[in-house]
């Protein structure tokens, strides 16, 4: 998951597209800084350091009490 997570983050800076809200989280929860780099966004984004951290849980194991008839 991680993988494939950094890989399409990865392929939007190669696209100069901040289709995840980069911007906007920044703007959103550090309005001065962002007043700041804004203008220059575009130039930052692709510089941009992207760490991913996939946590997950198995909830409610073997609840399925019927086989799923699935066609090929």
């Amino acid at each position: 998951i991680e993988s494939e997570v950094l890989a399409a983050v990865n392929k939007a800076i190669e696209l100069d597209s901040d289709i995840f809200g980069f911007g906007l989280a920044i703007s959103r929860t550090h309005p001065r800084e962002w007043a700041k780099i804004e203008q220059d966004w575009a130039r930052i984004f692709p510089t941009v350091e992207v760490r991913v951290q996939a946590i997950s849980e198995i909830r409610r194991s073997g609840l399925l009490t019927r086989i799923l008839n699935l066609r090929e």
